[in-house]
C-alpha cells in the first residue's frame, strides 16, 4: 500500500476547505496541532529552506518551505509535494522492577533486546520473569520522544535505583 503524501495527505487530514486555506506559518494555532517546530535546512543563493514539523492526532508530519532571504522581498512557497508523515525517533527503555528480596542482574536471566523485540511482536507492554515458580522481576517498555543523551542515561543504566520500595534497573534497547 502506497503512502499518501503531499497535498492529498493534507486534504485527508484537514479536509478540502481547510487544505485550500492552509498556511504553514499558522499551523501551530490550529486545534489539535502540538509540538510545532521549525528547522533550517540551509540557504542556497537567495533561498532559505525551512523544515516545519508538527504532531497531529498522534502522528508527526513535516513539510518544507522555501523563502527568499532578501530584506526587501517577502516571498515564500510551501512545497506541498514534501508534505509527509514522519517516523518519530524515540528512546526506548526496559524498566525492570525486582519483586523479591534477592535481586538478579537482568543479564543473568534475559537478553534485553531479544525480549523487547518479542514483546513488541506479541503486542505485550509488560512481562514477568520467573525463577523456581516465583516472579523475580517485571519488565515494562517505556518510550520517550526524542533521544535522551547518553551522558544522562549513564547515571541510571547498569545500576539498581530505588523509586519506591522495590529496586529498579533501567536498560536501553534499540527501537523496532
Amino acid at each position: 500500500m502506497e503512502k499518501v503524501t503531499g497535498y492529498k495527505l493534507l486534504v485527508e487530514l484537514f479536509g478540502e476547505k481547510e487544505a485550500e486555506e492552509f498556511e504553514i506559518n499558522e499551523v501551530e494555532d490550529m486545534e489539535g496541532v502540538e509540538d510545532y517546530e521549525q528547522q533550517s535546512l540551509g540557504v542556497s543563493g537567495w533561498i532559505h529552506t525551512i523544515l516545519h514539523s508538527f504532531r497531529f492526532e498522534g502522528k508527526r508530519y513535516s513539510v518544507q518551505e522555501e523563502s527568499h532571504t532578501s530584506d526587501s522581498v517577502y516571498d515564500s512557497e510551501t512545497l506541498w509535494d514534501t508534505f509527509q508523515e514522519v517516523e518519530e525517533v524515540k528512546t526506548v527503555l526496559l524498566w525492570i522492577t525486582h519483586q523479591q528480596d534477592k535481586t538478579y542482574r537482568h543479564d543473568e536471566l534475559i537478553n534485553p533486546q531479544e525480549l523487547y523485540e518479542k514483546m513488541v511482536s506479541n503486542g505485550t507492554e509488560n512481562v514477568g520473569v520467573d525463577v523456581d515458580g516465583k516472579t523475580v522481576m517485571t519488565i515494562e517498555i517505556k518510550e520517550f520522544p526524542g533521544i535522551i543523551p547518553v551522558e544522562f542515561l549513564r547515571l541510571f543504566v547498569d545500576r539498581f535505583i530505588s523509586l519506591g520500595d522495590k529496586p529498579i534497573e533501567i536498560v536501553p534497547v534499540k527501537q523496532v
